[in-house]
């Protein structure tokens, strides 16, 4: 019943991946306009925000707090995880900055793979239950991103091309300079699979 392809992981996939179809289908056939596609992401990204910051703080009070894991501090509320700083920095993008953004070039892309992947291999819950905190925030913002990249790509909120691609590789080069800042500076024992 736990863990991944576990009864209530394999509940959670269905749910989500209909909830998506459907909203997707809905937006289709509506044939919404700009601005009103710009308030309907604003509002999940502002849902994918919270999630985000949710999950960095209980996963964080649990290793510090709780389980007073060596070499964790409040520090490491900074997330530490491609997937952690790709939500954070996109939902934050997708609330401040205009369509088409560079930021979204350079993280997206990173967002949508690791989120999808995640949704369906989410390899903690080996180690926790679906129902702890940190599994569903976790969950959560990980379908968020892969949802909300995928609806602004084919909507034409994001606009893959050629030349913008060139922007992934300095999202990738910022990502690592993290990790190695988060590292040595403040001693994080894992930092972008560093």
């Amino acid at each position: 019943m736990q863990g991944v392809y576990g009864v209530f992981h394999i509940v959670y996939l269905i749910v989500a991946v209909m909830a998506m179809i459907l909203e997707i289908i809905i937006l289709k056939k509506k044939k919404i306009s700009d601005d009103k596609l710009q308030l309907i992401l604003k509002i999940e990204g502002a849902i994918w925000l919270i999630s985000v910051l949710l999950n960095r703080f209980v996963v964080t009070y649990s290793d510090v707090v709780i389980n007073n894991r060596e070499g964790y501090t409040w520090l490491n509320l900074i997330p530490n995880t491609y997937c952690g700083i790709c939500s954070l920095v996109l939902s934050i993008s997708l609330l401040t900055l205009k369509k088409d953004n560079f930021i979204f070039h350079s993280l997206g892309y990173l967002g949508l793979v690791g989120g999808f992947i995640t949704m369906l291999y989410p390899d903690f819950l080996d180690s926790q239950s679906i129902f702890d905190l940190r599994s569903i925030t976790g969950l959560l913002h990980h379908t968020l991103m892969f949802s909300i990249m995928l609806k602004m790509m084919l909507f034409g909120y994001m606009q893959p091309t050629i030349k913008k691609c060139s922007y992934f590789t300095l999202g990738i080069c910022v990502i690592m300079t993290l990790g190695v800042l988060e590292k040595d500076a403040f001693k994080f024992t894992k930092a972008m699979e560093i």
